[in-house]
């Protein structure tokens, strides 16, 4: 069977390893515009099995979640047969317009952060974010530096990213163990937590493993607990279990009776989150509480649910 050139750059990006969400999804928008452009030759067997192989290729990112869910539920319900062309027209402009959204959401964030002040001369950092960086840089001289303690984000080492960044911003930077940053938040030599996000709910927020954590000991104290979060991070309320994060209790080895875990995502309460910053909006917690909002309102197919992956 013949791949087309949509099909074989679609698979690329389902197997991308080194770009984060965002950028991924505004390739598969791409890819989409060139899959919808003809009408009269468009087959939907074949997009909706690049979206299957692209949600499973990337079983972590809400981004990717949401944009499968929404292809293919259009491609499940399509218009009569009289109107093919009407629905594959449709189908161009949904995606021509979650491209416009994608690219401008964080313009939208930079924009709205700029203006921001930062409470606090004491900082705590988890893993590299690049919605903290480009939020940061956009402010510019507005921002005057601090002090930052950063985890160093084991095991994938994250925090070096981070630490380099602000260090390059002029601030003064300590670049300490998971360990010792949870101490710190946990004896309050921490005024402000910033964090990134790869996904959230209404009730929870998704980050590098231990981030939950260091948000509950913050919030204890009584200190200050900000998530900035990019486009399409929002799940609806229960999908966060779609989203692969590792297995945290794999079993045992048999020859040695100890396993070695290594999950790279974790899961927080957004209950010890003060404000949780997107393109949009700022959400607090009582607004998350109350619902906050849907991130789509279309169901996730039962084909496309975790439990459901390709062995």
């Amino acid at each position: 069977m013949t791949t087309i050139p949509w099909q074989h750059r679609l698979q690329e990006v389902a197997r991308d390893r080194e770009r984060g969400a965002s950028e991924l999804v505004v390739d598969a928008l791409d890819c989409l515009l060139d899959a919808f452009d003809q009408p009269a030759d468009f087959h939907a067997n074949p997009v909706r099995s690049a979206m299957i192989s692209l949600r499973f290729n990337q079983p972590a990112m809400a981004p990717v979640l949401n944009l499968t869910a929404e292809v293919c539920h259009w491609l499940d319900n399509p218009y009569p047969e009289h109107d093919r062309t009407a629905w594959v027209n449709r189908m161009r402009k949904n995606v021509l317009d979650m491209r416009d959204l994608q690219t401008t959401a964080d313009q939208m964030l930079r924009e709205r952060l700029i203006k921001l002040e930062l409470p606090g001369e004491r900082f705590g950092f988890f893993s590299w974010s690049s919605t903290i960086a480009s939020g940061l840089r956009a402010m510019g001289k507005r921002l005057k530096p601090a002090r930052a303690f950063v985890g160093e984000s084991l095991p994938g080492g994250e925090g070096k990213k981070m630490a380099d960044f602000l260090a390059h911003l002029g601030w003064s930077v300590w670049l300490i163990s998971d360990m010792q940053l949870a101490d710190y938040a946990r004896s309050g030599k921490l005024d402000t937590l910033l964090l990134g996000c790869d996904a959230f709910d209404n009730t929870h927020f998704v980050n590098k493993i231990g981030s939950g954590a260091l948000a509950a000991l913050m919030s204890r104290m009584g200190k200050r607990v900000e998530i900035w979060a990019g486009p399409g991070k929002q799940v609806n309320p229960m999908e966060l279990r779609e989203l692969d994060m590792g297995a945290a209790e794999p079993p045992p080895s048999v020859a040695t009776g100890m396993a070695t875990p290594r999950p790279l995502f974790g899961a927080g309460l957004l209950d010890d989150v003060d404000v949780l910053r997107t393109p949009s909006e700022d959400h607090t917690r009582q607004t998350l509480m109350n619902g906050g909002g849907l991130a789509r309102s279309t169901p996730i197919a039962d084909y496309l649910k975790l439990e459901n992956r390709p062995a």
